[in-house]
Parts: C-alpha cells; sequence; structure tokens
C-alpha cells in the first residue's frame, strides 16, 4: 500500500514538472514495478541460506532464513505495486467516461493468469519431486528457482509489450 501510493505521487511530481509525459511516466513505473519485482524474486530464490542447526546443514547448505526470504519477497511485492502508477492511472486517461468498463474488462482478462499461475507452479514442483521432506529441500529449491525465474522472463515480456504499445492518448 506504501510503495503503491509513494509510486502514485512520484509518478504525479514527474509528470507536473513535465520531466516526463504521461505515457514515458506509465511506461516508467511498469518496467520498474514488473522488472524490479521479478529480480527481486529471483534473488530471493538464489541467495545463499543459512541453517538452523548443524543436523539440517549437514543436508543442505540452502536453507534460507525466513526473516531474509520474508524481507526480499515483501520488497519484490513492493516493487510491484509501481505498477499501480502505470496501468492503474492509464485507463483513466485513456477510457473518459468509459475508464470503469475498460478496467472492468482489463481486471477480467488479468484474472486468467491468476487461475494459471497455480496450476503450472504444481505442475513445476511435482515435476521437481518436491515433497514436505526435509531431504527433499534441493529439489524443492530447484523447482521454485525455475518459477521465479519464470516469472521474471514474464514480467519482462509484459515491460517490454507495455512500453512498446501503451499510450496515454484518450481513446474516446
Amino acid at each position: 500500500l506504501v510503495t503503491s501510493i509513494s509510486g502514485g505521487l512520484f509518478a504525479d511530481k514527474l509528470i507536473a514538472a513535465r520531466m516526463l509525459t504521461n505515457t514515458q511516466t506509465r511506461k516508467l513505473m511498469m518496467s520498474v514495478g514488473l522488472i524490479g519485482s521479478g529480480l527481486l524474486l529471483v534473488v530471493a530464490a538464489y541467495t545463499p541460506r543459512e541453517s538452523y542447526s548443524e543436523d539440517t546443514r549437514a543436508r543442505s547448505s540452502f536453507l534460507l532464513l525466513p526473516p531474509r526470504t520474508v524481507l526480499l519477497v515483501s520488497a519484490a511485492m513492493g516493487t510491484a505495486a509501481l505498477t499501480n502508477a502505470g496501468y492503474s492511472a492509464n485507463y483513466m486517461e485513456v477510457g473518459g467516461s468509459f475508464s470503469g468498463v475498460l478496467l472492468s474488462i482489463g481486471n477480467t482478462m488479468a484474472t486468467l493468469p491468476g487461475i494459471i499461475a497455480p496450476v503450472v507452479t504444481g505442475i513445476i514442483v511435482d515435476r521437481h519431486g518436491c515433497r514436505d521432506d526435509p531431504a527433499l529441500l534441493s529439489k524443492c529449491e530447484a523447482a521454485y528457482q525455475t518459477i521465479f525465474v519464470m516469472v521474471l522472463c514474464i514480467n519482462i515480456c509484459g515491460a517490454v509489450v507495455y512500453s512498446l504499445f501503451a499510450n496515454s492518448k484518450p481513446l474516446v
């Protein structure tokens, strides 16, 4: 919430100071939000881990301490909130009195990845042999490293597509 609001204020300041146009600002906020959050998730997945006990250390030197994980994933989600200053404001700029309709259509289409992602994640986790067993920790790590790299790639594609095609000129 804090990042979303401060991202919006920052975007407004960029536009008010005429440092960037509306379109450039929307593209910047989308790119930083998408690519930044993807990178932070990949960093979380590949961060060297420390263990809680010698017994666990013997099995794997890649146990991530929960506070570090929480910090990195929280930073990723906070960075992703910057996209609100991109696409959300863009609906109002291009849609005029129809911005609510455009927003509802966009949100409806955006639910598809939310339906598909857990299925794909489950398939990847299963194929890596990840189970709720400390002895299989490295398989789970490999599964989530794969997943987070995929997230980064999808986010980069989203940022590129948005940067190429987005515009803030009113359509109506």
